[in-house]
């Protein structure tokens, strides 16, 4: 996902806010084919999908354009829709991950009778079995430790993007007047995230 262009497509949309409708008439209803699909994403997320994340948050982004002066109704239904991507992540976040603890590129098989092998030999190539299958299962473990190690840092890659997207978004929508603010906040709270999801949230959209 490109920061850069999400911001700039975000600060447009919340440009458009300030424009009124011609001739008095109101905004269509808008199309909410981007929020079905950020659900549907979000439906078939799991742990080998990560990237259902980040479709959820660019379809997410991507309806902003057709917000722009709809109702209330349309614009909160999409705030929900916002509060089940980091509902997801928070589900999904492993609080005792390091991400200093990375996996090895290439492991070397244990050494044994003396007798030792390069790193990354493939296992067939060990005749001693018990070498073989102590190596066999190293390499397993280590395999798990980067797949969680790439889950894990790519939720916190997901999130941070998707934190840096939303800020926006609650500013264009809801930073105009004391009684959409308090809307938002209202709906922060019935969504009851985390303790310190709903923190954050609840910081989102303010100016410094």
């Amino acid at each position: 996902m490109q920061r850069g262009a999400a911001r700039v497509g975000a600060m447009i949309a919340c440009s458009l806010l300030a424009i009124k409708p011609v001739n008095g008439q109101p905004p269509p209803e808008p199309k909410l084919a981007h929020l079905e699909t950020a659900s549907r994403s979000l439906g078939g997320f799991r742990q080998d999908r990560i990237q259902d994340l980040r479709l959820a948050v660019r379809e997410l982004e991507a309806a902003q354009d057709n917000l722009v002066g709809a109702p209330d109704t349309q614009r909160d239904k999409a705030t929900l829709v916002w509060f089940d991507v980091f509902r997801a992540i928070d589900q999904a976040l492993d609080p005792a991950f390091d991400p200093e603890d990375v996996g090895l590129l290439n492991l070397a098989p244990p050494a044994m009778g003396g007798v030792g092998y390069p790193s990354g030999v493939d296992p067939s190539a060990i005749p001693d079995p018990r070498v073989r299958a102590q190596y066999e299962t190293d390499l397993a473990k280590n395999r798990a430790k980067i797949e969680r190690y790439n889950y894990q840092d790519g939720l916190r890659r997901v999130d941070q993007y998707a934190t840096s997207s939303f800020d926006i978004y609650a500013n264009c929508f809801y930073g105009s007047s004391a009684s959409s603010r308090a809307e938002f906040e209202r709906l922060v709270d019935e969504a009851k995230l985390g303790v310190v999801r709903t923190a954050q949230l609840k910081r989102a959209g303010k100016t410094p």
